[in-house]
C-alpha cells in the first residue's frame, strides 16, 4: 500500500506493565480516570508512603528482599512496598495483595531488570517471547486474566510508535 516496508517499535517496559494492569483490573477492579485504582487493594497505593512500617511482614516467593525500594514507584513497586506495610487488609483483600504481589516478584520485576540489560531494538522479540513463557509459568489463581489478553491480541493495541524502514 506505502510501497515500503514498516517497522513496528512496541516499547518492551510498557508491555512489562500490561499483564499486571490486567491482573489488577481482574481480581481487585477496574481503573477510573478521575480516581485511579477503585478496587479495595490497589486504591490504598496513594497513602502506601504514609503507612507504618512491618517488620513482621511475611515473605512472598520470589520476594525475599523487599526493604530497598527505589524512591519513584511503578504500580507493581508499591504494591510490594505496601507489602511491607501495615495496610489493614484481611481475607479476600489481603489474598488479592498477596497474589499481586507474587506476581510482581516473579514476573514483572524478573522481565524489567532483563529489559533495562537487554535493551536493544533486537532484543525485543526475546522479551516477549520471555514474557510469554513466565506467564504460562505463573500458578493457576491469576493468570487467566491476563492469558486472555495474550489470547486477544491486545498487546498489540499498545505500542508506543510506528516507524517507517528505507
Amino acid at each position: 500500500m506505502l510501497g515500503r516496508k514498516l517497522f513496528w517499535s512496541i516499547c518492551v517496559l510498557h508491555t512489562n506493565e500490561l499483564p499486571l494492569r490486567h491482573l489488577i483490573t481482574s481480581i481487585d477492579g477496574p481503573t477510573s480516570s478521575a480516581t485511579g485504582f477503585t478496587g479495595p487493594v490497589c486504591s490504598l497505593l496513594f497513602s502506601v508512603n504514609e503507612m507504618q512500617y512491618n517488620a513482621e511482614f511475611r515473605v512472598v516467593p520470589g520476594g525475599e528482599d523487599l526493604t530497598e525500594i527505589p524512591e519513584w514507584f511503578t504500580t507493581a513497586q508499591s504494591l510490594v512496598y505496601m507489602w511491607t506495610r501495615k495496610y489493614g487488609l484481611t481475607g479476600k483483600e489481603l489474598n488479592t495483595l498477596e497474589i499481586l504481589v507474587s506476581t510482581a516478584c516473579r514476573f514483572y520485576f524478573k522481565l524489567y531488570y532483563d529489559i533495562k540489560v537487554h535493551h536493544r531494538l533486537e532484543d525485543g522479540p526475546k522479551h516477549i517471547l520471555t514474557q510469554l513463557r513466565v506467564i504460562r509459568s505463573q500458578p493457576k489463581k491469576g493468570p487467566n486474566a491476563v492469558t486472555f489478553y495474550f489470547a486477544d491480541r491486545s498487546m498489540v493495541r499498545h505500542t508506543q510508535n510506528v516507524s517507517s524502514s528505507r
